[in-house]
Order: structure tokens, then C-alpha cells, then sequence
């Protein structure tokens, strides 16, 4: 179970970085022309890094199996989603 919520994440990773080069593609911060839509530096930063440290809580947790490194994937995964709602719903307009 552990291996294929790691592959599932790696994929959602993939679909993300596909989304951040099609934005960067049409202008990224600087084609951003109405601001309701423009994002916050802190939640283009903050959401991929909170990924990546998720990911990384996982993969530890995998080899140690140290359950509180688990949680802390998961809480921290809750909060990186929570930040990519946030963008999408802004996305969306």
C-alpha cells in the first residue's frame, strides 16, 4: 500500500510540474493581468514545497516505519491540497 501511494503521489507530481510549464509558458507571474487572479508569491512557493516535504515524510516513513513521520506526511499533504484548491478556485475565477 505504502508503494502505491508513493507511485500515485509521483504521478500527481508530474501532473503539477506539467501545470507550472504551462503556466510559466503563457507569462507565469508576469502574465498574470487581472488581479483576482494573481497569486501570491508565498502560495506559488509554499504549495510544491509542502509537497516535496510530504513526499519526503512518506518515503521516510516507508523506511522506517515510524508512524509519527506518517502523520506528518499526511498533514502536511492536507495542507499542500488546501493551497492547491486555494489556487485552482482563484485559477478558475
Amino acid at each position: 500500500m505504502g508503494l502505491a501511494a508513493i507511485v500515485t503521489w509521483l504521478i500527481t507530481a508530474m501532473f503539477g510540474v506539467r501545470l507550472l510549464r504551462r503556466w510559466l509558458f503563457h507569462g507565469g507571474p508576469r502574465g498574470q493581468v487581472v488581479k483576482v487572479t494573481r497569486f501570491p508569491a508565498a502560495l506559488l512557493f509554499a504549495h510544491p514545497m509542502l509537497a516535496m516535504s510530504a513526499l519526503g515524510c512518506w518515503g521516510a516513513y516507508l523506511v522506517t516505519t515510524c508512524r509519527v513521520l506518517a502523520w506528518l506526511a499526511f498533514g502536511t499533504l492536507a495542507l499542500t491540497a488546501l493551497l492547491g484548491f486555494t489556487m485552482s478556485t482563484r485559477w478558475l475565477g
